[in-house]
């Protein structure tokens, strides 16, 4: 009995060892299997996504455009800008010898022979003009009625400054971005000026002011557009969350901030929607629930989102021919501004999205390329709306770019504590005018001066 025992025990004690050495394989093995699936995890960034680039983990600009085959550089018959000459100088001197250097002989009574000119472009000291305005009065010698003089339109105050130092102001906060500590620091230095914050905010709110009627007649306009762009970026306003939305097309911008990412702010800036216009955007869900006539889904958004499945699901082709038929449509779009919908390359680019779009794909392998194809399908009408009206683009960068200049201000002033409102009012007006031929700052200083009438 005891023999037997032992027997047993040794068997076990066999047996546990080899359970060990096999224990020992196996965990080797998950080792490295996780270090493998760390190297095959695909991360999101701004290439393959939606994600902004100040997210990206390693930055590393990577375009969605194709390689053109050109050289890199000026092309063939780009026509560069130097600095030309003036034939107006403000000052002109003369630079004659008046001895020689060789022999020291006087070159007094000689003539001189004109060889070369050279100029030089420069910015002289600005000094701050003081202007004072003395009223007098008058007795009538007939009815010995009292008469005074008439201050200037705008002069309202015993002390104050002027049309051009409020739109250097304004210009410099809203335009050039830079904020109240920097913007007096710059006053002070260039100027020996001394603004408080108080003054300069005073002058933003009444530029703001004078400007509201072009803002409202702004919002009008975008409202019965036959194309409008929107989109949205998150803003802090004293540390609570806010968004900027912005609705605009090749003459027209409009901005507005609201404390909701949702369809009331929509409704609430635009109750009817846009019932004449097709309306570009991603595939935010407020955007997409808006009235409009049509919507155009932003294929650029899309293609990001497809670069991303084609790093994850490599063995799935289907995103990789969905984005071989957008970007055909996008070079169509290239070659013919506006399209039928009888045209042979229309109706081919369609077939195969619907082709696409209706093939079978295993979900359980590729849940990315399936929701995708699930999101396409839902909104399958607002994929090519761009190939049939000459003014609705593929992409909603215009609105990308009408917001981005927000991020930078954010990242120089941290957050709004105020005049967020002021601010969309000027840039709505302030973009509108840039994109009909004006300049930012004379723009700025009409508003100054209507404003101080």
């Amino acid at each position: 009995m005891l023999a037997q025992i032992l027997q047993e025990l040794t068997s076990l004690r066999k047996e546990v060892l080899l359970l060990r050495v096999e224990n020992a394989e196996l965990k080797e093995e998950n080792t490295q299997l996780k270090i493998e699936l760390s190297k095959l995890i695909v991360k999101k960034n701004s290439n393959n996504s939606s994600l902004p680039p100040s997210q990206d983990i390693a930055r590393k600009n990577k375009s969605l455009r194709e390689p053109s085959g050109k050289p890199a550089g000026g092309q063939l018959g780009h026509e560069g800008t130097t600095l030309l000459y003036s034939e107006t100088p403000t000052e002109i001197e003369d630079l004659i010898p008046d001895y020689c250097n060789r022999c020291g002989k006087s070159l007094a009574s000689e003539v001189g022979i004109f060889t070369e000119r050279r100029q030089v472009f420069d910015i002289p000291s600005i000094p701050i003009s003081c202007k004072e305005y003395r009223q007098f009065s008058k007795e009538c010698p007939c009815c010995k009625a009292k008469q005074l003089a008439h201050f200037p339109k705008g002069v309202t105050n015993y002390v104050q400054y002027g049309e051009n130092i409020q739109a250097m102001a304004v210009y410099n906060w809203q335009y050039q971005y830079i904020p109240f500590k920097r913007l007096q620091q710059w006053f002070k230095d260039l100027f020996g000026l001394s603004i408080s914050k108080g003054t300069l905010e005073n002058m933003i709110r009444k530029v703001a002011g004078r400007m509201e009627p072009s803002y409202k007649q702004i919002q009008q306009q975008i409202e019965i557009a036959n194309c409008v762009g929107s989109d949205e970026t998150g803003i802090a306003v004293n540390g609570a969350k806010s968004w900027i939305w912005v609705w605009q097309n090749r003459v027209l911008t409009f901005l507005a901030c609201s404390s909701s990412r949702g369809s009331k702010t929509i409704e609430t800036l635009f109750p009817k929607g846009f019932l004449n216009a097709v309306l570009v955007s991603d595939r935010w869900k407020a955007q997409l629930a808006t009235d409009a006539a049509w919507h155009q889904l932003c294929l650029a958004h899309l293609l990001r989102d497809i670069n991303y499945i084609i790093e994850v699901e490599v063995n799935c082709t289907v995103a990789t021919r969905l984005k071989a038929v957008l970007q055909k449509s996008i070079q169509h779009k290239t070659e013919f501004i506006e399209s039928s919908i009888d045209n042979e390359i229309c109706k081919s680019i369609e077939k195969e999205l619907d082709v696409l779009l209706n093939e079978e794909i295993d979900t359980r392998k590729y849940t990315h390329t399936k929701t995708l194809q699930k999101s396409i399908l839902k909104y399958r009408n607002y994929v090519f709306k761009f190939l049939y009206h000459k003014d609705v683009p593929f992409e909603n960068n215009a609105s990308e770019r009408s917001i981005r200049m927000i991020k930078v201000k954010q990242k120089v002033s941290g957050c709004f504590k105020s005049l967020q409102d002021a601010y969309c009012i000027i840039k709505s007006v302030v973009d509108t005018a840039i994109k009909n031929g004006s300049h930012p700052f004379d723009t700025i200083k009409l508003a100054v001066a209507n404003a101080a009438g």
